[in-house]
């Protein structure tokens, strides 16, 4: 159940949401402690991966947004823009370099 507890809050969900969410799918109880544990276990690999080194080129470079429904705090929901960077690195492997979160889609973001 953890993928899919980490699914959901990389969505934007809130502990009280994702709570809820697997309450009325699985008819579990989590608490948000543990929802937060689940959570922190994996906070160390995504802040290593944002950290890493880059190559210093890359033969192709898209960027571009998703747009994803999610829930706010105060439960409404709200589209964000996921922008991701993903290249073609000097082995001609894909490599996904970043993913950046925004209230909107625009060349701004770039900027």
């Amino acid at each position: 159940m953890a993928p899919k507890i980490l699914s959901l809050y990389s969505k934007g969900m809130s502990l009280a949401a994702i709570s809820e969410h697997i309450k009325e799918l699985y008819d579990v109880s989590i608490s948000n402690q543990t929802l937060s544990g689940i959570i922190d276990r994996i906070t160390p690999e995504v802040k290593l991966w944002q950290n890493r080194a880059l190559d210093n080129v890359y033969l192709i470079v898209w960027m571009d947004a998703i747009h994803f429904k999610v829930k706010g705090e105060d439960r409404r929901t709200e589209s964000r823009a996921v922008y991701n960077e993903l290249t073609i690195n000097k082995e001609g492997e894909k490599e996904l370099i970043g993913m950046y979160i925004s209230e909107s889609e625009g060349a701004n973001f770039w900027l």
